[in-house]
């Protein structure tokens, strides 16, 4: 059974039977309860006589250390803010438990040049130079000391909230983070995968400093960078981007990110499943930037029932780099609302074709509806399936020679199926006038036309050009 470490306050009444001292700061003492439980052996910490904020940080160390010489246990925290001017570093099989994320608070004190000096790249963290196995955190909030963001031009830079390095099985669980760098994450692959670690239930708000200087990392709510990974029920709100999907093999459910100023979801990942997430960019379009899920050269992906409302540039993107694509990518049955384009191959960086070459990815069931462009704009896609997909109402920023169609094919697209998909304009004033629009020659002026294509359809409203 794990051990269990409880800090908190009470008045000091001295030395008792079956108490022994741990060293600790300043005139703080740390008695450790080394008596029987009737649940099993059971280790409690009080701390008596605090001395000033880094007692906090470095009695919750102390206890850490304790717990991980005994093979393990839980460091309990009571109902009460915790202040640190220290960094927080957990080790293998001990568990950081609060009594709920609205009763226990760890807040960072000091400067941005007193944090500056510490190694450690987060306030809660693993050394770098370890590998480490059944690390939690859980029932806590942490507040970091960047509530204006430090911007990556700036003197001095911010931490992360909580990082955990090199670590396997394990888990942050109901926890908030605010005004940090990045709020939350998992990084490294120095332990050998699969290392199924765990973020759930968990809110990041406000993560938007720059963690060093000349720009080294750009913050982001939830980072998940180690394999066979899950996050689940988490919201990030008003950060620089929401998550960075960079697992292979994770899993991102019923995940929310609003308010965003790069963009909502960033997948950099292969053989990732996101499933029932929500990108919302802002309560109108115009307030928002970036995209709901923008998804770099990567394969073997899988959307399902995803939603991005209100986005700038577009519900979701693919990228075309140098001479990479997405490729072997699904997305099923899922919504882009009042974006730019609901759907966009992004070209930017591009090699000449035929480099950077989409290949069988598939777009199934999919709505994009009042968008400012195309519904789905798809250049340079192969042997794809696109299938009951549905564009509603959409050019409604204008018809240029560029933008035309609800669902729109433009250069490069070959051997695809395209099968009853629905192009409809409900709307008493109608916008999109094009239902699909294979381009007859590209946008960039290519000589290669969009040939071998399987078509079935017919728009509902709209000029269909096949």
């Amino acid at each position: 059974m794990d051990e269990s470490l409880t800090i908190h306050r009470r008045k000091f009444l001295g030395i008792i039977a079956g108490y022994a001292a741990l060293p600790a700061c300043g005139d703080t003492a740390i008695i450790l309860d080394t008596s029987p439980h009737p649940e099993g052996h059971i280790h409690e910490i009080d701390r008596f006589i605090s001395s000033g904020d880094d007692c906090d940080g470095r009695a919750i160390n102390r206890a850490i250390d304790h717990a991980h010489e005994q093979g393990g246990g839980i460091v309990l925290l009571d109902s009460r803010e915790y202040k640190t001017s220290v960094p927080i570093s957990l080790k293998s099989r001990v568990r950081l438990r609060g009594r709920g994320k609205t009763r226990t608070r760890i807040r960072q004190t000091g400067t941005p040049e007193a944090w500056s000096r510490f190694s450690a790249g987060a306030i809660i963290s693993t050394r770098n130079e370890g590998v480490y196995e059944s690390i939690h955190i859980e029932d806590l909030s942490l507040q970091g000391a960047y509530p204006t963001p430090i911007p990556s031009d700036a003197p001095f830079f911010a931490k992360n909230g909580i990082a955990i390095l090199n670590a396997r099985n394990s888990s942050i669980q109901r926890c908030a983070v605010s005004d940090v760098g990045t709020g939350m994450g998992f990084f490294g692959r120095a332990a050998k995968g699969p290392h199924r670690n765990l973020i759930s239930d968990c809110t990041v708000r406000n993560a938007s400093s720059w963690v060093g200087l000349g720009n080294p990392g750009t913050p982001r709510g939830i980072t998940m960078a180690t394999d066979y990974s899950t996050i689940s029920n988490c919201v990030v709100d008003a950060s620089h981007t929401g998550y960075y999907v960079a697992t292979e093999h994770g899993v991102y459910r019923n995940c929310v990110a609003r308010g965003w100023r790069d963009d909502g979801f960033y997948v950099n990942a292969n053989f990732c499943h996101l499933d029932r997430c929500q990108a919302i960019a802002a309560d109108k379009r115009v307030q928002g930037s970036g995209s709901g899920f923008a998804v770099n050269p990567s394969h073997h992906n899988l959307f399902t029932g995803c939603e991005a409302l209100r986005c700038p540039n577009s519900g979701m993107r693919f990228r075309h780099a140098g001479k990479m694509a997405p490729t072997d990518n699904r997305v099923v049955n899922c919504s882009f609302i009042d974006c730019g384009y609901g759907f966009l191959d992004d070209m930017i960086g591009t090699d000449p074709y035929p480099a950077a070459v989409a290949r069988r990815n598939e777009f199934t069931g999919n709505t994009a509806r009042d968008c400012q462009l195309c519904g789905f704009l798809f250049i340079r896609e192969t042997d794809g399936i696109f299938r009951k997909n549905r564009a509603i109402s959409n050019n409604r920023g204008g018809v240029t020679a560029q933008h035309k169609g609800g669902i729109a094919f433009a250069e490069y697209c070959l051997n695809n199926v395209i099968e009853d998909n629905e192009c409809d304009d409900p709307e008493k004033v109608k916008t999109q006038k094009w239902g699909l629009y294979i381009y007859p020659q590209s946008v960039t002026r290519a000589s290669v036309a969009n040939v071998g294509n399987r078509i079935r359809h017919r728009s509902k409203y709209g000029i269909d050009v096949i």
